[in-house]
């Protein structure tokens, strides 16, 4: 019987678990989705609503009586914005309310937004949003699983709709978003099952990641790219189409972030001139992809070498096999998963290498850094597991998280760096760098400046402790200059 009653609480933990994880707008940076976790100060866990036990329920009612303070209207929650002139919602007042209006005005000012998670995990549901709200914040809605009906006064002069702002509310069936709203960030409406119909207007320029994943507006669209007005939102596979080519509307102005990331049967892309804002790892890990082109009229970017290059910052959005001439940076995921990079010796125009840049291109054997570039960042080379030897040349003063984690095959590391000399305590240190390392070779003058003189702020004999403790030192250097260190055998 005890057995029994084991199983059956355990089960019925695991059910729970499973369902708070379905659907929890908690991205490591707010708290669970539990009225009775943690919050800040004021915040009881359920998104702004009071919950004080020193006030009484004097009437017995099972409603909370209370002085109307200064910020409140008896309904919502205000907060003074920055500008002294305007408000922002930020509550409400009690958990029981099921509609709300949200004015134009409080104390003779403006309310021009919506806090974040004003309303998280509430119980409304019906919402009216007076005109002079600008922004819907993060979460503002976040979870309000009863919400039917969000309408807009008119003349709304709402513009942006915050990340996850209604994220899982799986009783909104329909939505008519302003005019003038550009922006729709990341998840706004994701997890909102039963959205199927929702007017996008012609306005919307930025579109975040997964904005409407999971919801019935895009599991039913049609096959082939999927659009919010202009934007591309997201591809729609046929299940007959193996290779393609991504090929966009006439008047597309934008790609949405994370809009095609990681399809692998993109072989190609062509950029018409009208597209003027590719969002962030649009492209990115598109494996297989290997051939691009952009319009040679498109004013915001071009192609090169098959890579895709903003204009105004020379930075490569998103590679292929090769970086071209005058780039000035390689961009987030740039050639994250790409099967058709094998090596590459990088423009000495190049500053900066973004996060995850190379991270996982699994036919990298080889790479030669240039003297500009001074970080290598988080996830830079992360599981380049053909990458077999690397070389981190003196101006380098860093190297973040995981850049080389995961490369199961960088045998042989070349150290100039007095920086990364001294950092390197660890098998994990800088980057993972030496994890695999059989063989390290040190610089004579790693230490020196070209005058011969001694580094300010680093000393030589605190270097390198753990190449130190895990590797024996030839005695004589090598003819480049560079002393040899190989990993002592385990007994």
């Amino acid at each position: 019987m005890r057995r029994l009653k084991f199983i059956f609480v355990l089960s019925l933990i695991v059910a729970v678990l499973c369902f708070t994880v379905a659907c929890n707008d908690d991205s490591g940076t707010q708290k669970p989705d539990n009225p009775d976790a943690s919050g800040p100060v004021g915040d009881d866990g359920t998104g702004g609503i009071i919950n004080n036990p020193d006030i009484s329920d004097g009437d017995g009612s099972g409603e909370t009586d209370f002085e109307e303070a200064p910020n409140s209207d008896g309904v919502l929650l205000y907060s003074l914005n920055k500008d002294s002139s305007s408000y922002s919602v930020s509550g409400l007042t009690s958990s029981s309310t099921s509609t709300i209006e949200i004015p134009e005005t409080f104390n003779s000012k403006p309310v021009t937004a919506i806090g974040a998670g004003a309303f998280r995990l509430s119980r409304i549901t019906e919402v009216v949003i007076g005109a002079n709200v600008r922004t819907v914040g993060d979460r503002a809605f976040s979870l309000c699983y009863d919400l039917a009906s969000v309408s807009f006064a008119p003349g709304s002069a709402l513009n942006e709709i915050g990340d996850k702002a209604f994220y899982c509310c799986e009783s909104l069936n329909g939505i008519s978003i302003p005019d003038g709203v550009t922006s729709l960030g990341a998840e706004c409406f994701a997890g909102a099952g039963s959205l199927c119909e929702i007017d996008f207007p012609a306005a919307i320029r930025y579109v975040g990641e997964n904005a409407m994943a999971d919801t019935a507006w895009f599991i039913n669209a049609d096959p082939g790219v999927v659009y919010i007005g202009t934007v591309a939102y997201g591809y729609k596979h046929v299940p007959e189409v193996t290779k393609l080519t991504l090929l966009f509307d006439e008047g597309t102005t934008a790609v949405a972030d994370g809009a095609f990331y990681g399809d692998e049967i993109i072989v190609e892309i062509r950029i018409p001139a009208s597209v003027t804002h590719i969002g962030y790892r649009a492209f990115a890990a598109c494996k297989n992809l290997i051939t691009v082109t952009v319009d040679k009229l498109n004013p915001a970017y071009y192609s090169e070498d098959n890579a895709l290059v903003e204009r105004e910052t020379l930075t490569l959005l998103k590679g292929t096999d090769a970086v071209p001439e005058g780039v000035k940076a390689i961009g987030d995921y740039a050639f994250a998963f790409s099967s058709a990079l094998t090596e590459v010796k990088l423009p000495a125009d190049v500053e900066k290498i973004g996060v995850s840049a190379f991270e996982g291109a699994e036919n990298l054997v080889s790479f030669v850094l240039n003297d500009a570039v001074t970080e290598i960042p988080d996830g830079a080379f992360r599981d380049a597991v053909k990458l077999s030897s690397f070389a981190v040349l003196k101006g380098v003063s860093r190297i973040a998280g995981t850049a080389f984690s995961g490369c199961t095959a960088l045998k042989t590391v070349y150290l100039n760096s007095p920086a990364v000399i001294t950092e390197a305590k660890m098998s994990t240190s800088v980057g993972h760098l030496l994890e695999h390392a059989d063989k390290v070779f040190v610089g004579e003058t790693a230490f020196s400046d070209d005058a011969g003189d001694p580094i300010k702020d680093y000393d030589e004999k605190d270097a390198h402790p753990y190449v130190t403790a895990f590797f024996e030192k030839e005695s004589v250097s090598s003819a480049d200059g560079y002393f040899e260190w190989t990993r002592k055998e385990v007994n």
